[in-house]
């Protein structure tokens, strides 16, 4: 069994889709849709694929808002899959806020990989489908408190 708290698993499948709470106006005013590969944060914005280490990702977010993350029922050649889609996702697609915005790419290959998931703008809409139909497990990612 994993650690959801800490994040870890032993069998070495360590896919999250992370739902981040809406904040402010703008970009990030529906909430926001990041994914986490072993210990990668992989998020699609308007810059393009963001990818770096998820403590860095996690850390920079939680200063100003909660997450929730589902782990994904998916086998090891799916993650390894979904890592490269992620990885070269920026190379031949572009941000489109009522397109293809922040749940664009985990949406598509979850539908790829026969997942009966929807199209969605917002993404909550979409994390909720996700829970429903492609997660394992959940749990808080909450803000940390700034002295």
């Amino acid at each position: 069994m994993g650690d959801p708290v800490g994040f870890v698993d032993p069998n070495g499948l360590e896919a999250h889709v992370i739902f981040w709470q809406p904040v402010g106006y703008g970009t990030s005013s529906f909430g926001h849709i990041s994914v986490k590969i072993n210990k990668i944060s992989y998020s699609w914005g308007p810059s393009g694929m963001d990818i770096r280490q998820y403590t860095e990702y996690e850390s920079r977010n939680t200063k100003f808002r909660n997450g929730v993350a589902v782990k994904l029922n998916i086998n090891l050649k799916q993650e390894k899959n979904l890592k490269e889609y992620l990885k070269d996702y920026g190379k031949n697609n572009s941000y489109w806020a009522v397109g293809k915005n922040c749940g664009e790419p985990i949406e598509a290959k979850l539908q790829d990989f026969g997942f009966d998931i929807g199209d969605y703008i917002f993404p909550g809409a979409l994390f909720l489908d996700i829970m429903i139909n492609a997660g394992i497990e959940s749990f808080n990612i909450d803000k940390k408190k700034i002295n």
